[in-house]
Formats: C-alpha cells, sequence, structure tokens
C-alpha cells in the first residue's frame, strides 16, 4: 500500500507538471517560431547567443541548484530546518557574485566572441543583452529547486513553466510588431527570466519557507554541498557541450542559416523531454525522502514502473515525428525549414531512448554516484566533440545529427548498466515488448492513411496527431498492454475530474 501511495504521489506530480510543460512547450516553441518566422539567420543568431549564455549559466552554478534539491529534499526527511537554511544561504552566497562575473565576462567580451569566432557582429548585441540573463537564471534556479525540494510542484509550474513563457512570448510578440526584431526577442528573453527570478524568491519567502524573516539560525553545510555538487557542475557543463557543440560547430564550419534550420529541428526533438520530467518532477525529492528514512527496498518497483510509463507515453509522439517530419517543420517554421526532416527524425529517435533512462540518472542523484554521472556525461561530450569534427564538415546538419544521436545512445547505455552494478535492478518488463508491438504496428497504419490525407495547415496537423494517437491507444488496448499499477494511476483520475 505505501508503494502505492509513493506512487500515486509521483503521478499526481506528473499530471500538474504535465499540463503546465504542455503549456509551457506551446509558448516556449512559439516563442521559437516566432523568432525562425524572421529568417533563418535571425534565428541562427539567437540560437548562437543562447547557447553561449547557457552555457555560462551551468558553469555559474557550480551544480548546486540540484544539490539544493537533493539535500533540502533530505533534511526535510530529517524534520532539520537549521540545515535546511543553511543550505539555501550558502547557494546563494557563493553564485550570486560569480554569476554576476560571468554576466560581466560575457558583456565585455562579446565583440571579440561574435567577430573573431563568429564572423558576425551582429551577434555581438544579442550577446551583450543573454549577458543580464545569467544571474538572473541562476539565482532563480536555486530558488526553483527549493520549490521542488518541498514538493510544491504547482508553485513551479506557475513560474517557470507557465510565467516565463507567457511573459517571454508575449513581450517577443510587442517587440517583432514594433520592428526590434532578434533584439527584441533576446529582450523579451531577460524580461521573462527577471519575472522567473522575482516571483520564485516571493513564492519561497512567503509561501514556504521564510529564509529572510525566520528566527532559525542556519548550519551550514559548505563542505558536504559542494563536494555533491561540484562533480555535477562538471557534468551540467559537458552536457551542454553535448546539446550545445552541434550547433556552435554547424556555425563555425557552416552558416547561420544551417544553424537556424538545424534549431528548428532539435527543440522540435526535444519535446520528449515533456512526458520524462513531468514523471520524475517528485522522483529525486521521493527517493531521497524514502532514503533519508531508510525506505530502499521500494527503489526497484518505483524505478521500473516510472521508467514503463515514460517509454510508453512517449512512444506516441515518436510515432508522430517520425510520420510527419516535413509536414511539422514547415507547418510550424516555414518551408525552408522542411529540409531538416531527416535531424528531426535521428534526433527524436535518440532522445527517446536518452530520457527512457533519466529514471536512472535520478536514482544515481539519490544515491549521491554524482561522480559517476560525471564521467558518463564527459565520455558523451567527448565523443560528440571528436563526432561532430568528423561529421559536419561532410554532411553538414545531418552529420550533427548522427553525432549527437550516439552520444545520447552511447549515455544512456552508460546510466543502464550503472545503475545496475549499484541496484541489480532492470527496468524493462515482457510488457515492453506488447507495448513496442502496438507502436510499430500505429506507425505503419499512420504511414498507410498519410497517402489519403496529408496535413497542410496547424489545424491539419493537430487532426493527424490526435488520430495518431487513437489508434496507438486502440492498439495498446488490443495487446491488453496496461497492467496493475497503470489502471490504478488511471481510476485515481476520476475523482479529480468527476470534482
Amino acid at each position: 500500500m505505501e508503494e502505492s501511495s509513493y506512487l500515486k504521489k509521483i503521478f499526481s506530480g506528473a499530471l500538474i507538471v504535465l499540463i503546465g510543460t504542455f503549456i509551457s512547450k506551446i509558448l516556449s516553441y512559439g516563442y521559437r517560431v516566432l523568432v525562425g518566422r524572421i529568417g533563418t539567420e535571425e534565428y541562427g543568431l539567437l540560437s548562437l547567443g543562447l547557447a553561449i549564455s547557457g552555457s555560462l549559466i551551468v558553469i555559474s552554478t557550480l551544480g548546486l541548484n540540484i544539490g539544493v534539491q537533493r539535500y533540502v529534499s533530505y533534511y526535510k526527511g530529517k524534520l532539520d530546518n537549521a540545515r535546511i537554511k543553511g543550505i539555501i544561504t550558502s547557494s546563494l552566497k557563493i553564485l550570486l557574485p560569480l554569476s554576476l562575473s560571468f554576466g560581466f565576462i560575457l558583456f565585455i567580451l562579446s565583440d571579440q566572441i561574435s567577430i573573431n569566432f563568429f564572423h558576425n557582429a551582429r551577434l555581438s548585441p544579442i550577446l551583450k543583452i543573454l549577458a543580464i540573463s545569467i544571474p538572473l537564471t541562476v539565482i532563480g534556479d536555486i530558488f526553483l529547486n527549493t520549490i521542488r525540494a518541498f514538493q510544491k510542484i504547482e508553485y513551479e509550474v506557475f513560474t517557470k513553466n507557465l510565467g516565463e513563457n507567457f511573459f517571454k512570448l508575449t513581450f517577443t510578440f510587442i517587440f517583432l510588431y514594433t520592428g526590434l526584431g532578434v533584439i527584441g526577442a533576446s529582450i523579451a528573453y531577460v524580461i521573462a527570466v527577471f519575472f522567473t527570478c522575482i516571483t520564485a524568491l516571493y513564492l519561497v519567502e512567503k509561501k514556504i519557507f521564510p529564509i529572510l524573516k525566520t528566527k532559525v539560525k542556519s548550519i551550514k553545510s559548505n563542505k558536504e554541498l559542494l563536494f555533491y555538487s561540484v562533480p555535477l557542475v562538471l557534468n551540467t557543463f559537458v552536457f551542454l557541450v553535448i546539446l550545445w557543440t552541434d550547433t556552435i560547430m554547424i556555425g563555425y564550419f557552416k552558416n547561420a542559416s544551417d544553424v537556424g534550420i538545424y534549431n528548428a529541428a532539435l527543440p522540435t526533438a526535444q519535446l520528449m523531454i515533456v512526458i520524462p520530467n513531468s514523471l520524475v518532477a517528485l522522483f529525486l525529492p521521493i527517493l531521497t525522502e524514502m532514503y533519508a528514512q531508510k525506505k530502499t527496498q521500494m527503489f526497484g518497483s518505483l524505478y521500473k514502473t516510472v521508467t514503463k510509463w515514460i517509454f510508453g507515453i512517449n512512444l506516441s509522439l515518436l510515432i508522430i515525428f517520425a510520420s510527419f517530419p516535413k509536414e511539422i517543420l514547415g507547418i510550424m517554421f516555414g518551408k525552408e525549414y522542411s529540409i531538416g526532416s531527416e535531424v528531426l527524425v535521428i534526433v527524436s529517435f535518440c532522445y527517446f531512448i536518452f530520457y527512457l533512462f533519466l529514471t536512472s540518472n535520478r536514482i544515481l542523484l539519490t544515491l549521491e554516484k554524482t561522480k559517476t554521472i560525471f564521467y558518463i556525461t564527459l565520455v558523451g561530450a567527448l565523443s560528440n566533440i571528436v563526432l561532430n569534427l568528423y561529421f559536419i564538415p561532410s554532411y553538414g546538419i545531418n552529420g550533427a545529427a548522427i553525432a549527437t544521436g550516439i552520444s545520447l545512445l552511447l549515455m544512456a547505455l552508460l546510466l543502464l548498466i550503472s545503475t545496475y552494478k549499484i541496484t541489480k535492478v532492470i527496468p524493462f518488463k515482457y510488457n515492453y515488448i506488447k507495448i513496442a508491438s502496438a507502436a510499430i504496428i500505429s506507425f505503419f497504419i499512420i504511414k498507410w492513411l498519410k497517402e489519403f490525407f496529408t496535413p497542410n495547415s496547424i489545424l491539419g496537423l493537430i487532426i493527424v496527431s490526435l488520430a495518431s494517437l487513437i489508434i496507438y491507444l486502440l492498439m495498446l488496448l488490443i495487446f491488453r498492454s496496461f497492467e496493475k499499477e497503470d489502471k490504478e494511476m488511471i481510476s485515481s483520475l476520476k475523482p479529480k475530474f468527476l470534482q
């Protein structure tokens, strides 16, 4: 019964995150579509700017954002408020001056980076604007991870998923309408990040765990926090190498237009993160709380069930991407982007496999195996650099997709092996064969139906996507793919919708 209770908590949190993330992705995707409509070169310049500022943001965090989530969750399980406060305040004292320094460095060196490396002076003002986002994002992330550690997932959804993306899309639309172009899109991004930072601070202080107005004396855990977190900043940085190496190398070897086309397919494929991110939103805090209370015997069952949910649900998205790649890019971004269809198919499949093992990553984080995660990501990053250097000059954006895809598959395999060595649990079940069979048959049915109806508008794309989901669901029912825990979670939805 206790295991079912934890599953329901994860599932309930996932629903909140899923709704918020779904709306968030629509707004965020709308932001990219708006900028993409300006032109492939302008969109490519913004993508390069975000890649550079994003890399500096990761370095600036020192991995303390994840450390905050882990240790606040742990001390919450121990009812130790003094150490909770110590974790939060220590992180802020370290990261505020560091992130301000990196923002200043990017601002000062923006001209040199733009002209000497990317040979495009138009990138410089974009970098100057995005430099402001570095400290705002880093500090906001500390408060967002505090919110997640207290399992108040609805606050994070409101702040990050809905609020930030709403402001980003709204101000981008206004600035583009007034003729500010890609500069306006950059300013809109900074405004949205500022909203997230201020709102997250307010919610932590007023609704969750007062830091400024409290009589609780903090007990610092700097050594413990840094020991856990520093491997994570290295890990996150090298993971950014995987995320941005292809973009940066395309910009270096090819041109901004190719960067723009590639970065229409890439964020589309990265929609694969919506379901896994929703399901693991409370996975780490719950596992960590269980770990603090020595209830590790249920790790394996939760691991298997959540991984299976990711596999089954994400297959529905993969079917759509594999069936309509040209239509998706052409309709959403413009006809000139449809040549990135092969990139979309390759990267979608590889992200599908990689995100399947997001649960393995969270198990390792719970067990404080941050060095293991770092080594796995380092292998992926190094292979990505080498493969991109080899494939991009000869095969362009398709080569970049192949290089990134191979790196993601390699990391997924290493995550699975590392988690198995510790837990002796393989997350796969016999039921996966039924789910995969249902997906394969659904794909061929949809490909056959495509001969009679090919979407040429957003409405048409929505119709074929819904039809694909219905066909896949029917196949799942025919193959009797739903197990006991699946039916329990579905049944738990009834009271929510009947209220």
